[in-house]
């Protein structure tokens, strides 16, 4: 990163358990009166890979979801999720997050 910026302090780097745990938490005050049966899960789109995921949380089927090939391969693959504020920094595709800081390659 450019400067002597240190933006450490606003990174908070959350495992994908503690993401999908708050997810479901905030989405329980809101859940619809839909059941998990196979009604629930929309049609795929035609000519297109669907790989489907069940998200469980301790033991429970908390969610499904379908996603392509790409998303369901990093999904199933535990990637570290951190979460960022874009005003103090913007990683794009390709940068490189070492020591709790995000950083273009080269610099």
């Amino acid at each position: 990163m450019s400067g002597s910026h240190d933006h450490s302090e606003n990174i908070r780097v959350l495992t994908t358990r503690e993401i999908v745990r708050d997810f479901f938490t905030r989405r329980r005050k809101y859940r619809s009166k839909i059941s998990l049966d196979s009604n629930a899960i929309p049609p795929a789109p035609p000519e297109s890979k669907i790989n489907y995921l069940a998200i469980i949380l301790d033991g429970e089927v908390q969610e499904i979801m379908r996603a392509q090939n790409r998303l369901a391969a990093l999904l199933l693959s535990q990637p570290l999720i951190v979460e960022f504020d874009p005003e103090q920094v913007k990683p794009n595709i390709g940068w490189s997050y070492k020591e709790e800081e995000f950083s273009q390659y080269g610099e």
